[in-house]
């Protein structure tokens, strides 16, 4: 089990959930970790301060050893792996501690039992929310998103800052606001919706430029093959349409795309990420995201 910690790689296609998950791993690899040394007879005849001493100091000792060997391998040291690893050992310690003779140390174990199950829950709150969504995202299918839930914002990601925002333009409706700066590539990325795309036939964004002259945007597409790969421009589709004020609908065919890298097919039903970017822009611009869907 602690190789899985030391080695382990979920690799790229694995959901939300399940990354969220995995960290949560950490805590409960740690508590029951913390547990077995607890049972130690050697670490059992210490007094209760010696064996918080032992078990968090040994806890300390393997999380960073872990995070260390993760260097130069596939995966990426986290110091927030630690603090999993040193809540899963306290959470064992709190709650195992007999209550000690003095009132104050009393209150003390309480208060910080009651600290740990917070830091717990706050720990697992990604994870919570990521299964939700997800769920949304099924019964939302074929819309990508309509920002109809605030979790769905949680599906982006990009350099250009984003909030979610209800536009009376958009007659009241739920938008995101993605706001462009100068660097070249500003925007958002998909990432986390429903990659099966073979029963439908157009890919729809509607889209609002609350600026006075019309803007460029670029829509990317690629498929799981193209992650796993060098990831060449010419190996995903890429398009670029122009903006007019207002709202606008760009309409993309999915038989294009599909037919869009230069020595394959793009696979349909492994579709892996949607980008909204600007190319190169002159000036910091902004656009609403009022929906993407699958016709």
């Amino acid at each position: 089990m602690t190789g899985i910690l030391y080695w382990g790689d979920l690799g790229a296609d694995v959901s939300r959930s399940m990354q969220h998950l995995w960290n949560a791993g950490h805590v409960a690899y740690f508590a029951l970790l913390a547990y077995l040394l607890l049972s130690v007879k050697r670490i059992a005849r210490l007094s209760q301060a010696m064996r918080w001493v032992m078990v968090l100091s040994l806890t300390l000792l393997f999380g960073v050893l872990i995070e260390v060997s993760q260097i130069g391998t596939r995966r990426t040291p986290d110091v927030l792996d630690i603090l999993r690893d040193m809540t899963g050992s306290l959470l064992v310690l709190a709650f195992h501690a007999s209550s000690p003779s003095w009132k104050t140390l009393q209150w003390g174990l309480r208060g910080l039992r009651v600290l740990l199950v917070i830091i717990l829950l706050i720990m697992l709150k990604p994870l919570m929310i990521s299964l939700l969504d997800e769920s949304i995202a099924k019964v939302q299918f074929p819309v990508l998103a309509d920002f109809s839930t605030p979790f769905e914002m949680n599906r982006w990601e990009g350099d250009a800052a984003r909030s979610r925002l209800r536009l009376t333009a958009l007659n009241e409706r739920n938008a995101m606001l993605v706001k462009l700066t100068s660097r070249r590539y500003s925007g958002v990325h998909l990432k986390y919706f429903p990659g099966d795309w073979r029963d439908y036939r157009m890919l729809i964004l509607t889209l609002y430029n609350p600026q006075p002259k019309a803007m460029r945007v670029t829509c990317r597409i690629h498929d799981a093959r193209h992650v796993e790969g060098v990831q060449r421009y010419s190996d995903r589709f890429n398009q670029t349409y122009t903006i007019q004020p207002g709202l606008s609908s760009i309409e993309i065919d999915l038989e294009v795309v599909a037919l869009a890298p230069r020595a394959r097919r793009m696979d349909l039903a492994k579709i892996k990420g949607l980008g909204i970017f600007a190319s190169s822009p002159d000036t910091p611009g902004a656009v609403y995201i009022q929906e993407v869907r699958l016709e």
